[in-house]
């Protein structure tokens, strides 16, 4: 086969060299501009990994034990601030299955580790957080007690400590989540999950009642045990001979390791108070 003429060479040249040229100029660009992994995130997934998907499933879907709700839920992470998933991660939800992972509780997680965890949670946050209402609470609190029976019992229980979905009336939960945050739940809901949206079935007052019911059973429960703190770590004794009945007679019998002796052997020496 013969060579191209130069002719031939030039008119590829013309027609290919400013494709190749610019085949190269974007394999550069994407390599200067690929951005470095972060290393927080990725010790957040790794800590949820190992600590959390058990419970709340690898991709947060929930309920991979008992009463441990979907995460990956975008109204859930798009109105929990920081302040709220820190408690309860670090402090846990006292009654339920829920443990406190946090240092300070006795748990195996710094705060650095606890924030690097919510780090990896925001990402399946849609958005920024959302604005909550927070105006005071105005409704009657009978009354509202009344609407969580016949509209929140089935799920989460009477007074929301003992249903089969999360426990709405669970004091550290409570003591976490603002009014605006309750508002905001009842009124949307939490879409792919079994809590449904109130705002067009509830007028705004009682939705208001729900909360203020709540409130009022929140300051009826009875403060539960704390865990036990365990006291901080002593350095162990040196270890060394640690000898039964020092100042018994030579055992007699004992084969030299890695031989064995029998127990019978050894029970009869014990008995005796052979060393």
């Amino acid at each position: 086969m013969s060579s191209p003429s130069p002719a031939c060479r030039q008119r590829f040249e013309r027609l290919f060299r400013p494709l190749f040229a610019a085949a190269c100029a974007c394999l550069l660009a994407s390599g200067c501009h690929t951005k470095p992994k972060d290393p927080v995130l990725a010790q957040g997934a790794e800590l949820y990994g190992r600590m959390c998907a058990v419970c709340h499933g690898a991709n947060g879907e929930g309920y991979k034990a008992d009463e441990a709700p979907r995460l990956a839920q975008p109204t859930l992470l798009g109105s929990a601030s920081d302040t709220f998933l820190r408690t309860a991660i670090s402090s846990g939800r006292q009654g339920t299955t829920m443990s406190a992972w946090g240092k300070h509780r006795g748990g195996p997680l710094s705060p650095n580790e606890v924030n690097a965890i919510i780090k990896f949670l925001r990402g399946w946050q849609n958005g920024s957080l959302i604005k909550l209402d927070e105006s005071p609470v105005r409704a009657d609190a009978l009354r509202g007690q009344q609407t969580f029976k016949a509209e929140c019992a089935t799920c989460h229980g009477e007074r929301g400590r003992d249903g089969k979905q999360i426990r709405i009336g669970n004091p550290d939960f409570l003591a976490s989540a603002s009014n605006g945050f309750l508002r905001y739940a009842i009124r949307t809901g939490r879409p792919h999950t079994a809590m449904h949206a109130f705002g067009d079935k509830l007028k705004p007052e009682e939705i208001d009642g729900i909360i203020l019911a709540l409130r009022g059973w929140q300051q009826e429960v009875v403060a539960l045990p704390q865990p036990v703190v365990p006291p901080p770590s002593i350095p162990p004794l040196p270890l060394g001979p640690v000898p039964l009945n020092p100042r018994g007679p030579e055992p007699k019998g004992f084969t030299v390791h890695p031989g064995t002796t029998s127990v019978d052997i050894v029970n009869a020496e014990l008995t005796r108070g052979a060393k």
